[in-house]
């Protein structure tokens, strides 16, 4: 950031007006967010932002800029024209037809739950013609086409390559000028089973207009609706992480440059480490009068909640190196547990080591799991079920690279030491805290 701001200040990306998107990807890194972040305390947390930029390549010069692209909001609302399928015939079925307004209908819905997800940020009005529209949605009443080899049907697109633009390249305040539109989204309303239910059409023309919207790229946690999924797309509403993208795209001003880069590369990435010694925790236990548990969780590592417990992570929900788990379940003892659930556990890594242990003055039973890493090497995981006696199972699971699992030990032992297992009813008065 120290470097960008050098350049910001210096005017260094000049004053040319021509720039063509990159053909290098952008990879972002927690290292270069939660700077950007902290230069923004105002945006709301946690988004997925640098997934949102693009990337653009200046002429002339030996740089790239990462940018973000949206509409001016002086064009809300905007007009939309949703063009009706031509359903090919053979689509139909002829006991249960479907018409083109059912589609039609189902785009409206998507747009009214961006309306409502983002609490007016956005808006949009009925177009009287395609020609009076700002943005068309085109449904296509064809079977999405089918890319070669292991490529998934799409059933869905927003051309982006011309979104973006920027119209100078002289720097104000971290930004640069930048004008942003989509003339249409593609959806297609087929797939290779036929028609495709209203509803599953109204999911994709969500996912789409997010795009639409201003999102580059795609979200990088599988429940979000704005994640890379291109058919059968399972998520149907926006997640609080979707909804805090989009608002913290549309807070920040239009053209706010999030990074420069040479026309190769990305930005630079540290060599994985624990954190350094002595281990400090929070002073404020998470207290969850619910599931009946508390702990305190490791100074400077975030919370993000889970369906049945908590995960506190050193960095990012997308970008990581270790992480502690805990889940609580309700089984009368760990035996049963593990013999309903430990191969769900394994989840294809190799069963290092398992053994009864006591944790905390109570019974309880590990797991010692080793699993390809998604980026090379090998993953460390104890897994770790303690039975509380009134029922319920609490597990923990020790998450990290196994070259840094001794770095990572002392901060795990510290927070397993700090859980207390009570019964919900009798929680502690205290505050609870909220996840991050």
């Amino acid at each position: 950031m120290r470097r960008l701001a050098a350049l910001l200040a210096a005017g260094a990306l000049g004053c040319g007006s021509v720039a063509t998107p990159s053909r290098e990807p952008f990879s972002p890194t927690r290292f270069d967010y939660q700077p950007f972040l902290r230069a923004h305390p105002d945006v709301p947390d946690p988004n997925y932002l640098p997934f949102m930029a693009h990337r653009m390549t200046l002429k002339q010069k030996g740089q790239d800029v990462v940018v973000f692209c949206r509409w001016d909001p002086k064009r809300f609302p905007l007009a939309v024209w949703v063009e009706p399928p031509k359903i090919d015939a053979p689509l139909q079925n002829e006991f249960n037809p479907k018409q083109p307004n059912d589609f039609v209908e189902a785009a409206w819905r998507a747009l009214d739950e961006w309306q409502h997800a983002l609490g007016g940020v956005v808006s949009f009005r009925r177009a009287e013609s395609e020609a009076s529209s700002d943005l068309q949605v085109q449904l296509i009443g064809q079977e999405g086409p089918s890319p070669e080899g292991e490529g998934v049907q799409v059933l869905g697109n927003t051309p982006l390559q011309r979104a973006c633009q920027v119209k100078s390249s002289e720097v104000h305040a971290g930004r640069v000028d930048v004008s942003f539109e989509v003339p249409r989204i593609q959806v297609y309303i087929a797939d290779q089973f036929g028609l495709l239910p209203p509803d599953q059409v109204e999911r994709n023309v969500l996912h789409e207009m997010g795009h639409a919207l201003g999102m580059r790229g795609h979200s990088p946690i599988p429940a979000d609706l704005m994640y890379e999924v291109a058919r059968d797309r399972r998520v149907d509403r926006l997640s609080a992480e979707d909804v805090n993208s989009f608002r913290a795209l549309y807070a920040i001003p239009n053209g706010t440059v999030y990074e420069i880069l040479p026309r190769t590369g990305s930005p630079p990435r540290p060599a994985a480490h624990a954190p350094p010694p002595p281990v400090a925790l929070v002073a404020q236990p998470w207290i969850d009068p619910h599931l009946g548990y508390a702990m305190r969780v490791a100074a400077g590592w975030r919370l993000v909640g889970a369906p049945r417990g908590i995960v506190a992570i050193d960095g990012l929900s997308w970008d990581y190196e270790a992480s502690f788990q805990v889940i609580v379940r309700s089984y009368p003892t760990i035996a049963e547990y593990v013999r309903r659930h430990g191969n769900s556990h394994l989840r294809g890594g190799e069963l290092v080591a398992q053994g009864p242990v006591q944790i905390g003055g109570r019974p309880g039973f590990h797991m010692t799991v080793s699993r390809p890493s998604p980026g090379g090497g090998a993953m460390s995981e104890e897994h770790l079920f303690i039975e509380t006696g009134d029922g319920r199972i609490v597990v923990v699971i020790e998450e990290s690279p196994a070259e840094l699992r001794e770095g990572f030990q002392p901060w795990f032992d510290a927070m397993l030491a700090s859980l207390q297992v009570f019964t919900p009813e009798a929680a502690p008065a205290a505050e609870e805290a909220a996840p991050r």
